[in-house]
């Protein structure tokens, strides 16, 4: 038997998201094996790392920037210890190009095992199909981005700087990985954002979606959301399914697929899911 933490965006809150995990484990008196986190995890290594949103995001709420760098960097000079095994997907709000630069040390090395950022604490590349104790778990990070799409993961013009030298498209998801995915079998999938179908209530910018608009309401059959990986889920039948980037928690059923879309990880008072602990 193995005991699982899933969580949701922590966008640096790294300490608090241990620290519910071992709050957990000392109400219940049961050891968590492993966490499993679904992106936006906060990967910033230092200030001149930030992205753009996240700095925009700090100022249009008034916090100040340390805040919005969160904990990662104090993980990374091991300030602060990771107590319990962790793995991450990337989110749309990491420093992309450190994230490559893991993988590019690796090799093709990452396909099939994550990457060791500090001890304790692993990265689960795109496309990446790994076994973690007797389940076999595949990642998918990134968001949906329509004019990304058909680029190739490691290509230089997804990679190509925007006017204010911002790497955006690396954030997105690209359809190279659904193909890779698609062909291989798994026992859970962790995607960053979510599927159509699972009920979400956000609302993005319209003209960078992949549906049509007008279908994008509550009672439509697929609502928002990202075809492609309902397509992934029905196609691979996975036991489970996680992801987050909505900050919203919904759970739904893909035929024999459990699926999860966690809430943020954030202490604001407000009653959130966005922890799941699932025995396995």
């Amino acid at each position: 038997m193995t005991i699982s933490a899933w969580f949701g965006d922590t966008h640096g809150n790294l300490a608090m998201m241990w620290r519910m995990a071992q709050e957990w484990q000392e109400r219940t008196g049961i050891a968590i094996d492993w966490i499993f986190q679904v992106g936006d995890f906060g990967i910033f290594p230092h200030e001149d790392r930030l992205d753009a949103p996240s700095r925009k995001h700090a100022e249009r709420h008034g916090y100040s920037i340390e805040i919005a760098l969160g904990d990662f960097p104090k993980v990374l000079t091991g300030e602060i210890e990771v107590p319990i095994p962790t793995y991450f997907i990337r989110g749309n709000h990491e420093d992309q190009e450190f994230l490559l630069n893991l993988q590019k040390e690796r090799k093709d090395h990452w396909l099939r095992h994550p990457i060791e950022v500090v001890p304790n604490l692993f990265y689960v590349p795109d496309g990446c199909i790994f076994k973690l104790g007797d389940v076999t778990i595949a990642g998918w990070g990134g968001c949906w981005g329509k004019n990304t799409w058909e680029m190739d993961y490691w290509s230089k013009e997804r990679a190509a700087e925007n006017k204010s030298g911002y790497r955006r498209r690396l954030n997105h998801m690209t359809r190279d990985m659904f193909e890779r995915l698609r062909r291989e079998r798994f026992d859970i999938l962790v995607t960053h954002d979510a599927p159509t179908g699972c009920g979400l209530r956000g609302a993005p910018n319209p003209k960078s979606l992949l549906l049509d608009p007008e279908s994008l309401s509550e009672d439509g059959e697929d609502g928002k959301g990202m075809p492609y990986i309902k397509q992934l889920i029905e196609e691979t039948r996975p036991r489970y399914h996680f992801c987050g980037h909505w900050h919203e928690f919904h759970e739904t059923a893909y035929g024999e697929t459990s699926s999860f879309v966690l809430d943020k990880t954030i202490d604001d008072g407000v009653d959130r899911r966005c922890m799941e602990i699932v025995e396995l």
